[in-house]
């Protein structure tokens, strides 16, 4: 399951101030992981984004990129998108590689008074 704090609605927003729904679940399933498996010190990094969301939330392609995107112009992750294959036409696919900028998620709840 997931657990999405409360603050994230208030916080993690579109342009037009309406909350960012997958921009917050994506986010969150990284604080999720970087609880679960990440190390003190380190930022959490999760590789092959794409097929991950796809595969826990049936997220689209199009959609983990806007909301990365988002998360992105924020601070909150850094974006890296590594060749994977060559596909039809010597197109190569990309895969997405996240990585959680802890420090900066720190200082986006000391207002919210909650621990992480």
């Amino acid at each position: 399951s997931l657990f999405v704090p409360n603050w994230c609605y208030k916080k993690i927003l579109k342009p037009n101030g309406s909350s960012d729904e997958y921009g917050i679940h994506i986010l969150s399933e990284l604080m999720n992981l970087q609880y679960l498996y990440g190390t003190d010190g380190v930022d959490y990094e999760l590789h092959n984004s794409y097929t991950h969301f796809w595969e826990k939330f049936f997220f689209k392609k199009p959609r983990v990129q806007r909301a990365t995107a988002r998360l992105e112009e924020s601070g909150l992750v850094s974006r890296t998108f590594v060749a994977t294959s060559l596909v039809r036409d010597a197109k190569i696919a990309k895969e997405l590689t996240l990585k959680l900028n802890h420090a900066k998620l720190l200082t986006l709840v000391e207002d919210c008074e909650v621990d992480l």
